[in-house]
């Protein structure tokens, strides 16, 4: 029953905030606008945080913990220096995937697995190179897509290898969390309506739910 009630806490209050941010949009000051923004994902870092606090500093769930921490740093950054939010994202994620080498070691299933969504991401990605016309900026992106693959290389086998309800959790955290950054990708190049992009913002706040709720 408490798993339920925080999962349905969670969810309502992501949900509440997002259309406040989206209403906001060109009404109130920037600053307003990315508290609202970053507040979903500071409550999940708080389950994180909770569960830190009842397992006695279990590793993972510190892990999990601080990864959750910088990406709220990073929904913040990303709308005042868009190049230092992707780069606490990237180092979220390496936090991210401590956390799952705790909970199993990388196997050649990994590395299957990475060679694949490696493929598969620098092909998605390639699809926009006209559109980045900085080189710079474009490796940042490769880079980017490749801590991507291997966060999927890391959690995709762990609910395999050893079923929990924590490995099944992180496995799909990370699953939507790459969708959700690929939806953001494709928003950033293209013009789409704004609703999609509402939609791309709550598949991100509920992978952070996931990978929050995992820590416990």
């Amino acid at each position: 029953m408490r798993w339920i009630m925080a999962l349905l806490a969670s969810a309502a209050t992501a949900f509440l905030i997002m259309p406040i941010h989206y209403r906001w949009i060109g009404h109130v000051s920037h600053n307003w606008m990315l508290i609202t923004k970053v507040i979903p994902t500071l409550l999940c870092a708080a389950f994180a945080g909770t569960a830190l606090v009842r397992g006695g500093g279990e590793q993972y769930a510190w892990l999990i913990f601080i990864g959750l921490c910088i990406c709220a740093a990073a929904d913040v950054m990303l709308g005042v220096h868009f190049v230092t939010g992707g780069a606490l994202f990237l180092i979220g994620h390496l936090f991210y995937m401590a956390a799952f080498c705790t909970q199993q070691r990388p196997t050649r299933w990994s590395i299957l697995v990475f060679a694949a969504a490696l493929a598969l991401l620098w092909l998605f990605v390639w699809h926009f190179k006209p559109r980045i016309h900085h080189p710079l900026m474009f490796a940042g992106v490769l880079l980017y897509a490749a801590a991507l693959a291997a966060l999927l290389s890391l959690s995709l086998p762990m609910p395999f290898r050893h079923f929990s309800v924590r490995n099944l959790l992180a496995a799909l955290g990370a699953i939507i969390f790459v969708f959700s950054d690929m939806g953001v990708c494709h928003g950033m190049m293209y013009r789409i309506p704004k609703k999609l992009d509402f939609v791309y913002l709550g598949i991100y706040y509920l992978a952070q739910l996931l990978l929050g709720l995992s820590a416990f």
